[in-house]
Order: C-alpha cells, then structure tokens, then sequence
C-alpha cells in the first residue's frame, strides 16, 4: 500500500507545470484552492519539535484549467526554506473520496519521522510557495 501511494505521488509530480510562473499565473494560485490545517499524530519525544507545518489543499475541476481534481498534503518547514507535497491529480476523486482514500495525519506523520520518506516528497516547485503565501 505505501509503495502504491509513494509510486502514485511520484507520478502527479512527473506531470508538474513549468518552473517559471507568470505575475497572472500566481495571482491566480492565489485566488484557488481549498485549505485544510492538517496536525500530524502524536509521536514520540524525539520528534515532538519538528519543525514542519502541514495542510490539506485542494482544487476542484472548475478552478482548474485541466478539469481534475487536484488534492495534496503539502508541507514546509517553520522557516520557509523546504516544501514538500504528496499530490495527487484526478478526474474521479474528489475531497471527500480523497480523504477517505489517504489518511493525511498518517502521512503528514511519517513526514515527520522518515526522512527518506520526506526526501521523496520535497519538491523545488516553485508553486508550493506561493501556494503557502496565503496561508
């Protein structure tokens, strides 16, 4: 099962828009999207002082120019320099048959407690930070 959902993040990333964003391009990340705090399980004294912040996000197909659902649970860390995103892309799955389907606080807490694991989701786009802006 995590390889599947590892294998299907890694996928969404592949099909990532270009790295260059426009002014009308970000004012439009802007004005998109759905946000949801999202707070990792409890876990144990060693990792109590992560520094990582993490929200579900989503867009629904008639805020987008593909007409899919885009859900992620996207992180950073407390000082802005590292995002991170499990994202995924789809025409059938919605909010509610996302967060059924991924158990966010599961993953934001792995995130949290497996750096390998964190290492495959960090991501240099540049939509994830201005994503964060308003948030």
């Amino acid at each position: 099962m995590q390889e599947a959902v590892l294998a299907e993040s890694r996928a969404c990333r592949k099909t990532a828009p270009p790295v260059s964003l426009g002014l009308l391009e970000q004012k439009r990340l802007l004005l998109m999207g759905r946000w949801k705090n999202i707070e990792p399980n409890i876990v144990r004294k060693s990792f109590r002082d992560h520094p990582w912040l993490f929200a579900y996000y989503c867009e629904p197909p008639t805020d987008r120019d593909d007409a899919q659902w885009y859900h992620a649970l996207i992180f950073r860390d407390d000082h802005r320099s590292a995002y991170g995103a499990f994202e995924l892309t789809s025409g059938e799955v919605n909010d509610v048959n996302f967060q059924t389907r991924y158990n966010l606080r599961n993953i934001a807490t792995r995130v949290v407690t497996d750096e390998n694991y964190r290492k495959t989701l960090l991501s240099e786009s540049p939509h994830l930070p201005v994503i964060w802006r308003k948030h």
